[in-house]
């Protein structure tokens, strides 16, 4: 559908720019409480995954209203808008961290823009899909929640761990240690 790509392509570009205005809207705006929901409130990897995913959620929405008669899937496209981008992100960013150990703009940037791109390439090809069952409806639903939750509830309560810490990167000795301990019981349980 010729109009669900536009819609798309002006969602990725959307998407990035809100982001990138997220990123700087709770200090701008005094540290606002309820805007720190919704944005990075410091420099954790963690906080940035929001600058995808509220984005993302919102473009979704925005063009299932605006093509409803034509696509399907609202909510398992939700939860994808919701999912991805978090896994995208830790993914490559840890990969990439544990090779540099430090971080790198230009990488960062652009797996910013590939947490986008990619949840909404898939966005596009889920609702021009045939209606997924109510079942699967319900699981995106509970997915969707649950992400939500976790995104504000992680906010100001974050867990102990190290990459919800606002030095992004002191969590790398840790990831490390793990691998070493991986290949450690991976060689033991080989014997």
């Amino acid at each position: 559908m010729k109009s669900l790509r536009k819609h798309i392509i002006i969602g990725i570009i959307f998407s990035i720019i809100l982001g990138v205005l997220l990123h700087y809207l709770y200090d701008f705006l005094d540290q606002n409480h309820i805007l720190g929901y919704f944005s990075a409130i410091n420099e954790s990897a963690w906080e940035h995954v929001k600058l995808s995913v509220y984005p993302l959620l919102l473009i979704t929405l925005i063009i299932y209203l605006i093509c409803r008669n034509d696509i399907n899937n609202l909510l398992p496209s939700l939860a994808i808008a919701a999912v991805l981008p978090i896994a995208i992100i830790m993914l490559l960013f840890l990969l990439y961290v544990s090779f540099t150990k430090k971080a790198v703009l230009p990488i960062d940037l652009a797996i910013y823009a590939i947490s986008i791109i990619i949840p909404l390439k898939i966005i596009e090809k889920v609702l021009l899909a045939p209606q997924v069952s109510p079942i699967l409806s319900i699981l995106s639903l509970i997915v969707l929640i649950f992400t939500i939750v976790i995104l504000f509830r992680f906010t100001y309560n974050p867990p102990n761990l190290k990459i919800f810490q606002d030095d992004a990167y002191s969590f790398l000795p840790n990831i490390i240690q793990l691998a070493s301990s991986i290949n450690l019981i991976q060689s033991i349980s080989e014997l």
